[in-house]
């Protein structure tokens, strides 16, 4: 881990007793702004019906809630995995839903390389599959599908079927794994809402 990293992963160790973490790619600000335009299309969406803009990445693992130290293996775990990749071209296609009612939006173009990622990443967590905070999307031979989640909430999911049927965004280069925490929100009315702890980049030296 370079030293903007180290440094990083030391601020988050001094936070409280545990971080809720988890390992994402993060959207840039071009894809996020272009699916929610293509969302404002979605006939019969009430307004607070998608998640914050702020907040849509793409998840590669969650670990819950985990000590400092167990937090520091986790990065240089993620660490290992960014250094013996190559940056790879994806963009937001497509739109699924779980059994919730939440509605996702997939992932095109190099899947290999990014279920990869996520593999790697999730191997990292002593409580990998039963007791993650938001459903993963499987394929049928049980590979974790690449996901932008957009809705928690059940509503207008025919709508939005055919609206983002053919949705395709633009396309960015991933060059890097971001280590981030949730924040629940504590009062009624209060959003969750994530931070950076530390970001792993392609090639970079643990």
């Amino acid at each position: 881990m370079n030293a903007p990293e180290a440094h990083n992963m030391g601020r988050a160790a001094s936070t409280p007793r545990f971080t809720r973490a988890f390992a994402a790619i993060v959207l840039p600000w071009t894809a996020r702004t272009h699916l929610r335009a293509a969302l404002g299309s979605v006939p019969d969406a009430y307004p607070d019906q998608w998640t914050p803009l702020a907040n849509w990445h793409i998840t590669l693992a969650f670990y819950g809630d985990v000590t400092p130290a167990r937090l520091a293996l986790i990065g240089e775990g993620l660490s290992r995995a960014a250094a013996s990749q190559a940056p790879f071209d994806i963009w937001a296609s497509g739109v699924g839903s779980f059994r919730t009612g939440a509605t996702w939006i997939g992932v095109g173009g190099a899947r290999d390389e990014l279920t990869t990622l996520m593999l790697a990443a999730q191997s990292l967590s002593d409580d990998a599959g039963p007791h993650l905070a938001e459903p993963v999307a499987h394929s049928r031979d049980r590979q974790p599908i690449p996901h932008i989640t957009v809705s928690r909430k059940g509503c207008s999911g025919q709508s939005t079927a055919w609206a983002l049927a053919d949705y395709r965004g633009p396309v960015w280069t991933v060059d890097r794994i971001a280590l981030m925490a949730s924040h629940l929100g504590r009062r009624h009315g209060e959003r969750t809402h994530y931070t950076t702890l530390a970001q792993m980049v392609f090639g970079a030296t643990p």
